[in-house]
């Protein structure tokens, strides 16, 4: 399970990105590719830049796979893991 926090953020990049409003609910099993509001390229490049921007790391080239934009959750989890290899390798 992905921090709280870090969901939130997720969720809140999404809606931003998806011109959703505050009361859309986005839970953590959600689909992203070919769910409710199936994202398409341009949306997930989109909230790549975003992710990047609001968690202030860098997605390279590679390192997401498709599974990692299935959900909310997967996509949180994603970028817990990115958090996560960035903060060990500045230790």
């Amino acid at each position: 399970m992905p921090h709280l926090e870090t969901m939130a953020r997720v969720q809140a990049v999404i809606r931003i990105c998806l011109k959703l409003d505050a009361d859309t609910a986005l839970p953590a099993e959600m689909l992203l590719m070919g769910g409710a509001h199936d994202i398409d390229s341009l949306d997930v490049l989109l909230i790549v830049t975003e992710l990047e921007r609001e968690f202030d790391i860098v997605i390279t080239d590679g390192a997401m796979q498709p599974t990692d934009l299935s959900t909310v959750e997967a996509l949180s989890l994603f970028i817990d893991g990115l958090r996560t290899a960035a903060s060990t390798a500045g230790d």
